[in-house]
């Protein structure tokens, strides 16, 4: 008498390997669709950090200035140049030197400099440039010299970048308030996206409030 041997048929084995491939195949996707979840919040959170470290920047500065002579002017038509805003600013134009100083009659705070930030759009920075006055003065009856322009903040010498991949920046007046804006942008470097999707996006906003 022969007995039966057990085993698998040639179809149940290729059923098995059929369902293998497909569960190889999904696992594969998962993990494909994970890393570029992981790559896209890597991109996000890092221009996230970038933008709003420029903002703190800006805002930092504005915080020390007075409303006096101060001027903002933002890019809406194309015909207008990038957004700017510039100001008086106590610090000093010297290492070591103290950060406010104090004179005149009333022992009013001195003013040593300009300060400016601009958009560059081509590079999408924010650049910030000092101007010395001169001479420094705690009187604001006239406007400091030297008179200031958006020109005189494009060709000032030693400008420094303190915010890159910053596609809009919009500094607003309200008195004695000042609203700063920035979006920042950039792209996703995850693969065999179209341009629209790859596109980055963060939107910040900040309050300085002025003191006279």
């Amino acid at each position: 008498m022969v007995r039966g041997r057990a085993g698998f048929t040639l179809t149940e084995i290729a059923v098995v390997f059929s369902l293998l491939l497909t569960l190889l195949a999904l696992m594969a996707m998962y993990f494909v669709k994970g890393q570029q979840y992981v790559s896209d919040i890597d991109a996000y959170s890092t221009l996230q950090r970038e933008t709003a470290v420029a903002l703190q920047r800006v805002c930092d500065q504005l915080a020390r200035t007075t409303p006096r002579y101060l001027h903002a002017e933002n890019h809406v038509q194309s015909s207008d140049p990038p957004s700017y805003v510039y100001c008086l600013s106590p610090t000093p134009n010297t290492p070591g030197d103290p950060l406010v100083e104090f004179g005149g009659p009333r022992h009013q705070v001195i003013w040593k400099k300009w300060i400016g930030f601009f958009h560059d759009s081509a590079k999408q920075e924010i650049v910030f440039v000092e101007i010395p006055l001169t001479p420094p003065t705690f009187s604001l009856v006239s406007q400091p010299t030297p008179a200031i322009s958006y020109s005189s903040l494009v060709t000032a010498p030693r400008p420094r970048t303190v915010g890159r991949r910053i596609a809009e920046f919009a500094v607003e007046r309200f008195d004695k308030r000042l609203s700063v804006t920035m979006v920042g942008r950039g792209v996703s470097p995850v693969p065999l996206r179209t341009e629209n999707d790859r596109v980055l996006e963060i939107h910040v906003n900040s309050q300085v409030s002025l003191v006279e």
